[in-house]
């Protein structure tokens, strides 16, 4: 959201504009690594699904947005999980769906039918594989920023280096190919923060929605589905209790969240 700066991202253009600007990280991401109770390196930080933010984290920021800036309703800007955690919001907490003035989607999931990145949907296999092996203490978190990945970010991808052209294609591969729009020099800070974090319970989340077709609570498996919400199968997010007004964006050319699922969002 920042990393062009002022005369580039959204939020300062916004703030330009007059507008009150709040930026918000999702938990598990690189800037949101804090807990009342359990610091980073313990398993216990990193048992959550895409579930968690949406009812719990998402409405604590609403909260403390109106409540600061007195105001009655927000606009909301998400992208790709920040929109996940907000139909998972809606469905779970309608009564907040009336503080929405607008929300804006970029590249939102939800019903994810098509994976186009191989990259990514094997990342996303091996989550959910990692997440049936329910070894926590082991396999906790997942595409965490390192020291070492900023080291190698700078390191290959940096102007003049003379693999820069493949870490346009490493880019590419993963989220689309659009050559015009990409600021080569730009490369080494982009790898520095993207992908942020999260934890294994959330890929794996998405992989189960994208392989099973719908869009639905974590499955656990039948004992603790039974267990957790009362029956074998776990509840499907009520789309259609998400009565905000939204706005979506998406790109023809967007590997990672195929732009058929926006038509089904809209649906």
């Amino acid at each position: 959201w920042v990393l062009r700066g002022r005369d580039h991202d959204l939020p300062f253009l916004l703030a330009d504009a007059g507008y009150d600007v709040w930026l918000a990280n999702t938990r598990g991401s690189t800037y949101s690594r804090t807990h009342t109770k359990f610091a980073d390196n313990d398993f216990r930080f990193w048992d959550y699904t895409l579930h968690e933010p949406g009812v719990y984290d998402l409405p604590a920021f609403f909260e403390k947005v109106l409540n600061t800036s007195r105001a009655d309703k927000l606009h909301y800007i998400g992208h790709s999980m920040g929109t996940t955690i907000f139909y998972i919001l809606g469905s779970t907490r309608p009564d907040l769906m009336s503080k929405v003035r607008l929300a804006v989607h970029l590249a939102p999931v939800t019903y994810w039918s098509r994976i186009q990145s191989p990259m990514a949907k094997r990342a996303f296999q091996a989550a959910a594989v990692l997440k049936r092996l329910d070894m926590p203490m082991l396999f906790d978190n997942y595409f965490s920023r390192s020291n070492r990945s900023v080291f190698l970010a700078d390191t290959l991808c940096r102007d003049g280096s003379p693999v820069q052209t493949m870490c346009a294609e490493v880019l590419f591969s993963v989220v689309g190919s659009n050559r015009a729009q990409l600021n080569a020099s730009m490369l080494p800070m982009i790898f520095a923060h993207f992908p942020a974090g999260a934890s294994v319970g959330q890929v794996a989340h998405y992989y189960q929605n994208y392989e099973q077709g719908v869009f639905h609570q974590f499955d656990y498996g039948t004992e603790k589905n039974i267990l957790k919400y009362g029956k074998s199968k776990p509840p499907e997010y009520q789309m259609n209790k998400v009565s905000a007004p939204v706005a979506i964006w998406y790109g023809l050319n967007d590997r990672l969240v195929y732009h058929e699922v926006s038509f089904q969002i809209m649906v």
